[in-house]
């Protein structure tokens, strides 16, 4: 659940919800609700989320246990492609093409 990773990561990074707040340009009690459950962010403050803790936002919204930020997937994903003997083809569909792809339905689901 989203509450519960951004608790994690805002202690994990050493932010009370107060500097988390004054980071993000929130109130405190925003902060404090997105953590209780009560509230949750529009999509783009998920992404500023995520970007703040470099984390993808699947996992900050809970859809997976993979951290790494989808720019650092996409790359992964390149170099594959770079291996291949087909242009535009990747050398093997491979975990990091999963979860890039993993990560690109989550938003969907997300916004919806």
């Amino acid at each position: 659940m989203f509450w519960e990773r951004l608790k994690q990561l805002r202690k994990k990074h050493g932010y009370t919800q107060t500097m988390l707040a004054e980071e993000l340009k929130l109130s405190k009690g925003t902060v404090a609700m997105w953590e209780v459950g009560k509230r949750n962010p529009d999509i783009n403050m998920l992404h500023r989320i995520a970007r703040l803790f470099n984390v993808n936002m699947e996992y900050l919204m809970g859809f997976t246990d993979i951290e790494e930020p989808i720019d650092v997937l996409a790359q992964h994903v390149e170099q594959e492609e770079s291996l291949s003997d087909v242009p535009g083809q990747p050398a093997k569909q491979n975990e990091m093409t999963l979860r890039i792809n993993i990560s690109i339905e989550g938003v969907k689901v997300y916004e919806n």
